[in-house]
């Protein structure tokens, strides 16, 4: 397994931008993990070309899925992590994440940044999808949960984005989950506040209209932003005059 984690990073290391185009992206995920800065697209090619010891097409997921949560919980550098999350991402297509829950619980200790927060928010929302008695209570426990990660992830996961899960967690389930987390004082876990009532209200917005009217004067202004993004802009301006009034008093 370390000779594969080598391996990843030897290949996306031959692929490294410009030290400044590194330290920029670092900087602006704001992570202690080392970066190469190569795209996206790159990055996913390379997975679909394969490695040495894995191929896409051709390996056993059993046996792949040790190896890459190796490299996903020894890995120091961005874009070898993502390779971990894009293995995720075969096995999520061919639907056999459920059996693997119990290791990718501990995947989510190793989050400091936004987009490995997302990578496995969009995991989880599609295991979540499939068997919510499996996954619901684990993201209920990190709603409080120290690490302001998990208490991101205990929100963002519900969904990420509603409009691709064919079976949606109800808001009456959902908006205690956010509303534990309506004053936390990190900035990504408030993102994902934010995040998340847009979401709901994407497919139920009496539910989102309702909180926002309940819980107006404790939104942060971080996620009321993200929240109110799909309003109209009369709704908008009914909520921005509302908030102005009760912090006046």
């Amino acid at each position: 397994m370390k000779n594969a984690l080598l391996e990843v990073e030897n290949i996306l290391a031959k692929q490294a931008a410009n030290k400044e185009r590194q330290l920029f992206l670092q900087n602006y995920m704001k992570s202690k993990l080392t970066f190469h800065a190569v795209s996206t697209p790159l990055q996913r090619n390379l997975h679909k070309e394969g490695f040495s010891f894995y191929h896409p097409r051709d390996f056993s997921k059993a046996t792949a899925f040790a190896t890459w949560e190796h490299i996903w919980l020894h890995s120091q550098n961005f874009e070898t992590m993502n390779q971990s999350l894009f293995f995720l991402e075969t096995l999520k297509k061919e639907q056999q994440l459920l059996g693997t829950w119990p290791q990718l619980e501990t995947w989510a200790h190793r989050i400091e940044n936004w987009a490995h927060s997302d990578g496995l928010s969009n995991i989880f929302a599609s295991m979540l999808e499939q068997n919510k008695a499996l996954i619901f209570p684990t993201l209920c426990e990190w709603n409080s949960h120290d690490n302001p990660w998990l208490r991101r992830q205990s929100i963002v996961s519900l969904y990420y984005y509603s409009a691709h899960r064919k079976v949606k967690i109800a808001p009456r389930v959902a908006l205690p989950l956010v509303k534990n987390l309506l004053l936390d004082n990190e900035y990504y876990v408030q993102k994902g506040v934010g995040w998340t009532l847009r979401e709901i209200g994407n497919f139920s917005k009496d539910s989102l209209l309702d909180f926002l009217n309940k819980n107006l004067n404790s939104i942060s202004s971080i996620a009321i932003t993200a929240a109110m993004e799909k309003l109209t802009e009369p709704e908008k301006s009914h909520f921005k005059e509302k908030r102005k009034i009760l912090r006046r008093k």
